[in-house]
């Protein structure tokens, strides 16, 4: 009877700790593994009580070592939701008001006529494309329309400057202006057949002309050699230098060169300075300074014409000062295009001692030959 009821009592004990021992070993507590071991001894152990003597006398108790087994804690079960149910197809095919995001309701059926049925399970749906207009805030561009074209350099962005339009840009009548011409540009011009002048433009700022006057003589060539450059170039007023080199050359007379050196101010009335006022000075290295000041205007009237007005001033540093200084005004017209102009003026000098001379017209032709 009592080993009945060990039993019963020991079922009872080996359960509630089945129960309580996972909970143990999470807690990982150092002072509840003898408890525990001693537990597992009187739960586990073979229910020997009240047994013979003799029976439990056969072999002496062994003590068994120490178990190794490592307890892991239980894994955490995740709860996983349920995924949702599949969505019902749409209607096919769908309501074009729909498409297009209009509120209206959708179009009635014919009398009689089925409702047509929807796609198959799996089926992709192909939408036909709308074209490039689809989305109105890029409209594709039009066919039909004129193509604009594609510059071939940078001069092609000045097409209203000066130096584009007027053939004769960088002069007055005699004196400079501080333009040039396009780069790539080459201009030949006469001054009534005897002073020849040919000008190349390797840049759109830098310019260089050759004068020469192959008409007058045979033995004596009297020659010119001046580079001009444009160091500003603003909207409304434009700098540049010159710098030259001119004499004689000739069959017994060898080289004889005369330096020369200049600046020119432009301020221009509008955009593109096809109007303007120039000033400009030179000095001549021959001997004492000899300086050439003057003060121009080109005015344009619009299409191919512009009128023209220059004074020129004249004077040495030396002692000859007083006795060679001179004064010319000159008015002009001229007519040009992009690769033509054609100057018409009149020099009347003003001397200091009032003498007689005359009003001496000049012609001036120029042609360029644009890149």
């Amino acid at each position: 009877m009592l080993h009945k009821y060990y039993s019963l009592v020991a079922g009872g004990i080996r359960s509630t700790f089945a129960l309580v021992q996972p909970a143990m070993h999470k807690l990982g507590q150092a002072h509840l593994f003898a408890p525990t071991a001693l537990f597992s001894a009187l739960l586990w152990a073979p229910a020997t009580l009240g047994q013979p003597a003799a029976t439990a006398s056969v072999s002496p108790p062994v003590h068994a070592p120490p178990s190794t087994t490592v307890h892991t804690p239980p894994t955490p079960t995740v709860a996983v939701a349920a995924s949702p149910p599949p969505l019902s197809p749409a209607p096919w095919p769908p309501n074009p008001a729909a498409r297009a995001g209009s509120t209206g309701a959708a179009a009635p059926l014919p009398a009689g006529a089925a409702p047509p049925a929807p796609p198959p399970p799996g089926s992709s749906i192909v939408v036909p494309d709308a074209g490039p207009t689809a989305n109105p805030s890029y409209p594709a561009p039009d066919p039909s329309a004129p193509k604009e074209a594609v510059p071939r350099d940078a001069r092609s962005r000045h097409r209203n400057s000066s130096s584009f339009r007027d053939a004769h840009a960088d002069r007055v009548v005699l004196f400079p202006t501080a333009t040039t011409h396009p780069a790539g540009t080459w201009t030949i011009s006469s001054t009534e057949i005897v002073l020849e002048q040919i000008t190349y433009s390797p840049t759109d700022t830098t310019q260089i002309t050759g004068t020469f006057t192959p008409f007058l003589t045979a033995e004596v060539i009297p020659f010119d050699m001046t580079l001009k450059s444009v160091f500003s170039k603003g909207e409304t007023v434009r700098l540049a230098a010159l710098a030259s080199i001119g004499g004689l050359m000739g069959h017994g007379l060898g080289f004889t060169g005369i330096g020369r050196f200049g600046a020119v101010a432009q301020f221009c009335w509008d955009e593109g300075c096809r109007s303007s006022v120039n000033l400009s000075t030179s000095a001549v290295m021959l001997g004492a300074p000899i300086f050439a000041n003057s003060a121009g205007a080109v005015w344009d009237l619009g299409g191919l014409t512009k009128l023209l007005l220059e004074t020129e001033m004249i004077f040495p540093t030396g002692q000859d000062m007083g006795d060679y200084n001179g004064l010319a005004i000159t008015p002009g017209v001229r007519w040009s295009r992009r690769a033509w102009a054609i100057d018409l003026s009149l020099l009347i000098p003003v001397t200091v001692d009032e003498a007689d001379l005359p009003a001496l017209p000049i012609l001036t032709g120029t042609y360029r030959f644009l890149d």
